[in-house]
């Protein structure tokens, strides 16, 4: 891949970047997200990292995906189907490896702030609050890493 190729996977960055911080604020407003951006963005983004980028198999980011309809389905929708759709657009941009580890960090600081959530502002254990938000700050920390190890 050369030097174009490099900034196409910058540009794709950004413009995921920028698809779940919209998406985040819609989630914290409206507790409801618009899965055809991030639907729309991940077909394009997976086909255009394809192109520039033989090497990365183009569609396994819909294994980590496929887990979270799974389980979205199994907890009646706790789990939204849009935070899949924000985990595939991040499987699309960057690969398997950022995905994983975006949910990795985003499933950390979530329990971090359901402790705080518990044991500081005494809500209940069925109190619930957005996920997308968290599966953003994942994706920003993990892009961050890469780049402090590139």
């Amino acid at each position: 891949m050369g030097d174009l190729g490099q900034y196409i996977k910058v540009v794709i960055y950004m413009m995921a970047g920028l698809i779940l911080v919209y998406s985040s604020y819609e989630d914290i407003k409206k507790m409801k997200i618009n899965i055809i951006p991030l639907f729309v963005a991940s077909v394009v983004f997976s086909i255009t990292i394809f192109v520039i980028d033989r090497d990365m198999p183009m569609f396994t980011f819909f294994i980590p995906v496929s887990i979270l309809f799974l389980l979205s389905v199994i907890s009646g929708n706790q789990i939204g189907i849009g935070d899949g759709f924000a985990i595939m657009i991040i499987g699309a941009a960057g690969g398997l490896s950022l995905q994983l580890s975006s949910l990795f960090i985003s499933i950390l600081i979530a329990f971090f702030y359901s402790i705080y959530i518990l044991l500081i502002k005494h809500k209940g254990k069925n109190y619930s609050f957005p996920f997308l938000p968290f599966i953003t700050i994942g994706y920003f920390v993990s892009i961050a890493e890469k780049l402090i190890s590139y």
